[in-house]
C-alpha cells in the first residue's frame, strides 16, 4: 500500500500533471474567482517549469558538483557503477542501445585506463517484468571487453531490479570476494544522493565520483532567464522523481 501511495503522490507532483490539474480548474470551477486563480497559479508555473536559468540552479543545489581528479585517491581497489544506462526496449538486439547516463561506464573505463582503479563492478539486472532473461550488467560486458578491460578485472553483479538492490547485493559481493580496498562509487549527479545512501547503509569504505551532469555553469543570458525552454521541463521532472524517490527510500528505510 506505501508503495501505491507513493507512485500515486509522484505522479500527483510531477510538472505535467500540476499543470493540467490548474488548467483544468479553470474550465471546472464556477467561481470567476478560483477560475482566475487556476489560470493565473497555471500561467505561474507553466513560467517556472519552463525556465532554464531556475531548473539549472535546483539541479546545481541537488547534484553532487564534479571533483578534480585531484580530489580523489591515488588508487581504489574497485570501480561501482550501478547501470540504467542502456535502453533495453530496442532493437535490433544485435548491439547494445546506450542512454545518457553511458558517461557512467565511459568515466570508469577512463579511471581503469588511467590506472586510478584495478577493477570495475557493474551492478543491474533487468529493468523488464515480462522479459527478464537480459541482464544489463551482462550486456555491459562486451562494451568493457571492447574497451580492453581485462576480463579478470570485471566483477558482474546481475540481480538487481533497484538502487536499494544495486547497493545490497554489490556490498555482498564485495564481501563474498573479500575485496577490503577502497571503492569508488561512480553515478549519474542528480543520482548519487540515493545511491550513496543506499551503500552507506550497507557499510562499505567509498568514495564518490558524479558523471552525467544535467546541470550546466550558471549563465545569466537573456535565453536562459526568459525564453522558455522544453529541456527545462523535463530537468523539473527528472529533479522530482529523484526527489521523491530518496524521500521514499529514506521512510522505508533502504537510504
Amino acid at each position: 500500500m506505501f508503495f501505491i501511495l507513493s507512485k500515486i503522490l509522484y505522479y500527483l507532483v510531477m510538472p505535467a500533471s500540476i499543470l493540467t490539474i490548474c488548467f483544468l480548474g479553470y474550465f471546472l470551477f464556477r467561481s470567476q474567482i478560483w477560475k482566475k486563480r487556476s489560470l493565473y497559479t497555471g500561467l505561474v508555473l507553466f513560467y517556472l517549469f519552463t525556465n532554464v536559468f531556475i531548473s539549472n540552479e535546483l539541479l546545481l543545489w541537488w547534484e553532487e558538483a564534479p571533483k578534480a581528479y585531484t580530489e580523489l585517491a591515488p588508487e581504489y581497489e574497485v570501480a561501482l557503477v550501478f547501470t540504467g544506462m542502456t535502453n533495453m526496449y530496442k532493437s535490433p538486439k544485435d548491439r547494445v542501445h546506450f542512454n545518457k547516463g553511458a558517461d557512467r561506464l565511459m568515466q570508469a573505463v577512463h579511471l581503469y585506463q588511467q590506472g586510478r582503479v584495478k577493477k570495475i563492478m557493474l551492478s543491474g539486472g533487468s529493468g523488464q517484468l515480462l522479459d527478464d532473461e537480459v541482464k544489463e550488467a551482462d550486456l555491459l560486458y562486451s562494451v568493457l571487453m571492447d574497451c580492453a578491460v581485462n576480463p579478470d578485472d570485471i566483477i558482474l553483479e546481475n540481480r538487481a531490479m533497484n538502487t536499494y538492490q544495486n547497493a545490497l547485493y554489490s556490498a555482498e559481493l564485495l564481501r563474498e570476494k573479500n575485496i577490503k580496498g577502497k571503492v569508488l562509487l561512480i553515478s549519474s549527479a542528480f543520482h548519487m544522493r540515493r545511491s550513496a545512501a543506499c551503500l552507506e547503509k550497507q557499510q562499505i569504505d567509498f568514495d564518490t565520483f558524479s558523471v552525467d551532469f544535467y546541470s550546466v555553469d550558471r549563465s545569466f543570458t537573456p535565453d536562459a532567464l526568459f525564453i522558455p525552454d522544453e529541456e527545462a521541463f523535463m530537468r523539473w521532472g527528472l529533479l522530482i522523481h529523484e526527489i521523491c524517490g530518496y524521500v521514499v527510500y529514506k521512510l522505508i528505510g533502504y537510504a
